[in-house]
C-alpha cells in the first residue's frame, strides 16, 4: 500500500486568494471528493458556519448539509433524507458498527470517492489513494467516511 498516498499542495489548491487560510482540512477534503473548487468549498463551509482559519467538525457539517434547512450551491439544492448533495454528488454517512483503521477501509472500500474523519482531521481518498498534506497512517482509527457518488 505504499502508493495508497497523494501529496496534496495546499497552496496550490487554495490560490493566493486563501493563501492566509490554516486548519482547513474540510474545506480540501470537500473539494476533492467532489471535484469542485476550493473557493466553493470553502463558501459552503461558510454557509454552515465555518470561519476563516478555524476548523470545523466534519461530522457536524454533514448533518447539517443533510438538514431540511438545505439550500442551493452551483444549482444544486441540498436534499432532506438520508443523503446530501455537494457539487454534483450524493453524500451518504458509511454506518460503522466501530472504529475501523484506514488499512481495514482500503481493502474494503477500493473504489469510490469518500471523505473520511478520524480524530481532529478529514481527509479524501479516491479510489484507495489517500488525498493530504501528509500520509495517514494505515493504523489510524476511522470514525467517519462519507462516501460521494456521481448524480
Amino acid at each position: 500500500m505504499k502508493d495508497s498516498y497523494r501529496m496534496i499542495d495546499a497552496g496550490t489548491q487554495r490560490g493566493a486568494e486563501f493563501a492566509h487560510e490554516h486548519m482547513d482540512c474540510t474545506v480540501h477534503a470537500t473539494a476533492i471528493a467532489a471535484q469542485i473548487p476550493y473557493f466553493e468549498a470553502h463558501q459552503l463551509l461558510a454557509r454552515f458556519g465555518r470561519r476563516p482559519r478555524r476548523g470545523v467538525k466534519y461530522r457536524d457539517f454533514i448533518a447539517w448539509a443533510m438538514s431540511p434547512t438545505g439550500y442551493s450551491i452551483t444549482g444544486t439544492k441540498i436534499e432532506r433524507g438520508p443523503c446530501g448533495k455537494i457539487g454534483a454528488y450524493r453524500v451518504q454517512r458509511v454506518a460503522l458498527d466501530k472504529p475501523v483503521t484506514l488499512a481495514q477501509f482500503l481493502k474494503d472500500f477500493p473504489n469510490g470517492r469518500f471523505v473520511v474523519r478520524k480524530s481532529g482531521h478529514v481527509f479524501a481518498v479516491i479510489d484507495g489513494q489517500q488525498f493530504d498534506g501528509s500520509p495517514n497512517g494505515m493504523r489510524c482509527r476511522l470514525t467517519g467516511i462519507y462516501h460521494f457518488t456521481k448524480e
